[in-house]
């Protein structure tokens, strides 16, 4: 599955809360107006098919991995280690039985243990933390976030001071021997303002900085052929100042927002700075704003995910064009966030700019129950069109509780998650409306988006996979890696482990 949310992250506070009136540049400036829409009917886009999405979820369960002692207790099949598609159909039909049975207890619109307005937040173990998305623009994890809040400029450990920027001509590096001495020669206080990246590389040995190199020109603030290296290079050249206007060249939203939500609900906080020597004995500290960004680019591409909803593609207006079936994303609020404590990641730009960020928890309040004779003929046609069993229809609104990202690196050099239980801080919150169709017994049987930013939901699983993701190029028609194949997801694991004081499996 391609994982079309994996190169793209979007700050509110850089892209903004679209709401309903957006102003769109042109040939010429123009305002939309979006009107209130009072009824998802009347909402443009595509729901998901119900049975799909809960395919989805049910597949989102089984890979947290949340019912495996459930599922061993009632089936006998123990799934730890075990590649579930590879079980016999009648293995998988009494897996897939314990996993709907789950779900099932969440289909009554007010379940046992709730109310018609309830409210749930993660509890402390399983709250994501917060961090930045480490900004492109910034240099990403290539970034050198503690002498820096703007354009990241400076030249590899491995290059010659006399050359261009960012040259990769074999003629215009240093030896290793040479970055070894030129290490041991900087002070403490310089190798610890290093970018993350940069440290990572030391640390392994890899005095040509690969990963670095990666970062710098993959995932930067510049590609290897972008205008801005181009312009950069004249003017270093001419020792000529880079003017802060160039770094507004990229997309401004473009992050590791998707690694940082993965990583957050995956791995725990790193919450002290740890002191690693590598193999020459050169003395690393990652401090805690490293680890993040290190785990944060890890998880830039998972080893599992599903997905409720697609992304929107339209840019500017908010189109929700492949939304989540709601009544999918009501269980997944129920059966996964509260049933199993465990955070997913929403998409709350419904535009294409994308901004993941991990759920914490939700308000949820039953506004209205409603048979169908309440609705005009023309609604009542699109209702059963969706799903000819609905007999009632229940408003629902919605109060999404998430995470919200850091402004710069400097501010996730601390440890947050105490703060984001007893202060509540670095959490925001949204509010979706939705409808959910009810059969004649009043269950949950459909639902459809009414209002709201959401724009799709995705749960991650298993480990980060950067450093081994591989995509179909169309054009060679051969596996390509797409991440940093320096990002060694083990030892980085490790590495944040140690500093949260815990032992890495």
């Amino acid at each position: 599955m391609k994982h079309f949310f994996s190169q793209k992250g979007s700050p509110a506070s850089q892209t903004g809360q679209m709401g309903r009136k957006l102003t769109i540049v042109a040939m010429s400036v123009f305002v939309v107006f979006l009107t209130t829409v009072n009824s998802a009917l009347a909402k443009k886009g595509i729901t998901m098919d119900f049975k799909d999405e809960m395919y989805s979820l049910k597949t989102a369960i089984l890979n947290s991995e949340s019912l495996y002692g459930t599922i061993e207790a009632q089936t006998g099949i123990n799934l730890y280690g075990v590649n579930f598609y590879n079980l016999d159909g009648a293995a998988q039909s009494r897996v897939d039985q314990v996993v709907y049975s789950h779900i099932d207890k969440y289909r009554a619109l007010v379940a046992e243990g709730e109310t018609s307005n309830y409210a749930f937040h993660l509890p402390m173990r399983s709250t994501p933390w917060a961090s930045s998305y480490f900004n492109r623009i910034f240099g990403g994890i290539a970034g050198r976030w503690q002498e820096t809040v703007g354009f990241s400029t400076y030249h590899r450990l491995n290059q010659k001071a006399h050359v261009a920027f960012l040259s990769l001509d074999p003629d215009d590096l240093l030896s290793d021997s040479e970055v070894l001495e030129k290490l041991r020669s900087m002070s403490r206080e310089d190798l610890d303002k290093l970018s993350p990246i940069e440290k990572f590389d030391i640390i392994r040995g890899k005095y040509q900085f690969p990963g670095t190199t990666f970062e710098m020109v993959e995932r930067g603030a510049y590609s290897e052929t972008g205008i801005v290296t181009k312009i950069a290079n004249s003017l270093l050249k001419r020792n000529r100042v880079i003017p802060s206007w160039i770094t507004h060249i990229r997309a401004p939203w473009q992050g590791f927002c998707n690694g940082k939500a993965s990583a957050s609900i995956a791995l725990p906080e790193p919450v002290s700075d740890i002191e690693v020597s590598n193999a020459d004995g050169i003395n690393v500290t990652l401090k805690i704003a490293d680890l993040k960004a290190l785990a944060s680019a890890a998880y830039f591409f998972n080893e599992k995910y599903v997905s409720l909803g697609r992304p929107t593609k339209t840019h500017h207006l908010v189109t929700h064009e492949f939304s989540p079936n709601m009544a999918v994303f009501d269980f997944a609020l129920r059966s996964y966030l509260m049933g199993l404590n465990k955070s997913f990641i929403i998409d709350n730009h419904a535009n294409a700019a994308i901004n993941n960020v991990a759920l914490n928890g939700y308000e949820r309040t039953i506004k209205s129950i409603k048979p169908l004779s309440k609705f005009s003929r023309k609604e009542r046609e699109e209702i059963l069109t969706q799903n000819p069993q609905t007999a009632k229809v229940a408003e629902v609104l919605t109060k999404l509780f998430f995470v919200n990202h850091l402004t710069t690196s400097k501010e996730s050099d601390q440890r947050t998650v105490e703060d984001i239980v007893y202060k509540g801080k670095y959490i925001k919150d949204m509010k979706i409306r939705y409808l959910l169709f009810l059969d004649g017994e009043g269950n949950i049987i459909d639902g459809k988006l009414t209002d709201g930013d959401l724009d799709f939901a995705w749960f991650p699983a298993g480990k980060g996979a950067d450093a081994t993701h591989e995509e179909l190029d169309k054009e060679t028609g051969r596996m390509e890696k797409q991440g940093n194949e320096e990002l060694d997801f083990d030892m980085i694991s490790n590495l944040v482990y140690r500093s949260a004081g815990r032992i890495y499996n």
